[in-house]
């Protein structure tokens, strides 16, 4: 990954002036109104977040050739989105000062815009007048969100947080491409269309593996004394009669070395100096503690794109991790039965991440959230649920009692739902059948 070099930010200032004086020649020119403010802001966040991922995203490709056969970095790439995200940011500060507000919350630069989605977004609304801020809350989508993107090393790389990769699902499709959006940034959602395609069943069986299939051999039958392993059966049937979501959700690496994460099981990243990174700081910290596995390969691998492997294999290491203790369970006789990613009717699925039916009569429902910010588990959008049914939030151990109570003790979410860590899931199923 690439830092963002004095010569990109000085080439894009440059770019950045011109279309701020077209931009504020535009929009000054209209009358202060909420609605005009909102659609500003909105257009601010999806640019500046899209360009940002295409700012990431490129810098991972150490370099690319140009035409007289020289290497010119990523780096150095125009980023147009940064640009109209970076003016939508003047103009919005400059309605602010024409109504007296003192404070000039928001990025005018592509520095600023980093700046900006590297600390929550909360530190940046929280700025705003009372009237904006109830504005900006009721979308919901903007609020209690914590950083987009992390540092991950001293010399300025950055990588996109799981908190991004939710936000950058949650968007609209529309919204992405008129961000100035390619294939590249709308995969997860192409790949969830694929998904949906067909019958409930089709969707668990394409989920399933997506969740446990980081990557895949190039190799289709193993050879002897190579160490190199082959395509597992399971592996050549799902490429075979998944071709299409195969090619969606899946890129071929020929040029090794390849290392296993020791956390989460993804191929590692790696940079010019060849340091190894993951998609999140757990992962990143268990690489310092654990040497990180080398993967014998012939041909090379098939790897899970990295929208894809946030979106579907990274949170779906929580969800297998319930789905292990509720088949315990169900063989134990603690529950009757569960369905995965059911819908709360007959015509829909994926409402929530697992229905299971208890002895007693009762229904829980859950939802696994493997994120960093009690915030997007408390502004969720939830269904409403029977009476005889109860939903709990399944977060991972490592984020302790404390953000469970956080979450717990929010306003909105007494009698709806309840947060708990992945260790109390037993526990909660014995109290759960006790009740009459």
């Amino acid at each position: 990954m690439e830092a963002i070099t004095a010569s990109a930010e000085s080439s894009n200032r440059n770019r950045l002036g011109h279309r701020l004086e077209v931009v504020t020649a535009i929009e000054t020119e209209t009358r202060y109104h909420m609605e005009d403010f909102l659609k500003l802001f909105e257009k601010m966040m999806i640019s500046g977040f899209v360009g940002v991922y295409l700012r990431i995203d490129k810098s991972t490709d150490s370099s690319t050739s140009s035409t007289n056969g020289s290497k010119e970095s990523y780096t150095e790439k125009s980023i147009p989105v940064l640009a109209v995200a970076a003016g939508c940011g003047a103009v919005l500060n400059l309605k602010l000062a024409q109504n007296e507000w003192p404070e000039q919350p928001f990025p005018e630069t592509e520095t600023g815009i980093f700046e900006m989605f590297e600390n929550p977004l909360d530190d940046v609304t929280g700025k705003l007048p009372e009237e904006e801020q109830q504005a900006i809350a009721k979308k919901r989508l903007y609020t209690g969100r914590s950083p987009l993107i992390e540092k991950i090393d001293y010399k300025g790389h950055y990588t996109i947080t799981g908190e991004g990769y939710e936000f950058l699902s949650d968007l609209r499709l529309a919204d992405i491409v008129e961000a100035g959006d390619t294939l590249g940034e709308f995969t997860q959602k192409q790949a969830f269309a694929q998904m949906k395609n067909g019958a409930y069943e089709d969707y668990v069986y394409r989920r399933s593996f997506l969740e446990t299939n980081a990557y895949i051999p190039m190799e289709t039958l193993s050879v002897p004394g190579s160490g190199a392993p082959a395509q597992t059966e399971e592996q050549r049937r799902f490429m075979e009669k998944e071709k299409d979501l195969f090619r969606e959700c899946y890129e071929q690496h020929q040029q090794g070395p390849f290392y296993v994460c020791p956390n989460c099981g993804l191929i590692l990243k790696q940079d010019r100096s060849g340091r190894k990174h993951c998609i999140s700081k757990w992962c990143n910290a268990e690489i310092l503690k654990k040497e990180p596995e080398l993967v014998q390969t012939g041909r090379g691998l098939w790897i899970l794109k990295d929208p894809i492997a946030r979106a579907y294999y990274y949170p779906g290491r929580l969800e297998q991790q319930i789905k292990a203790k509720l088949d315990k369970a169900q063989k134990d006789g603690r529950i009757l039965s569960y369905k995965l990613w059911p819908g709360n009717n007959p015509y829909v699925f994926d409402t929530w991440d697992f229905r299971i039916e208890l002895p007693n009569g009762r229904s829980l429902l859950m939802d696994a959230k493997d994120v960093e910010s009690p915030g997007s588990i408390i502004n969720d959008y939830r269904v409403a649920l029977e009476e005889n049914e109860k939903l709990y939030y399944v977060v991972p151990n490592e984020r302790t009692k404390s953000f469970c109570k956080v979450v717990n003790q929010a306003a909105g979410m007494a009698g709806e739902a309840t947060c708990i860590l992945l260790k109390e899931l037993d526990q909660t199923l014995e109290r759960e059948n006790e009740k009459l």
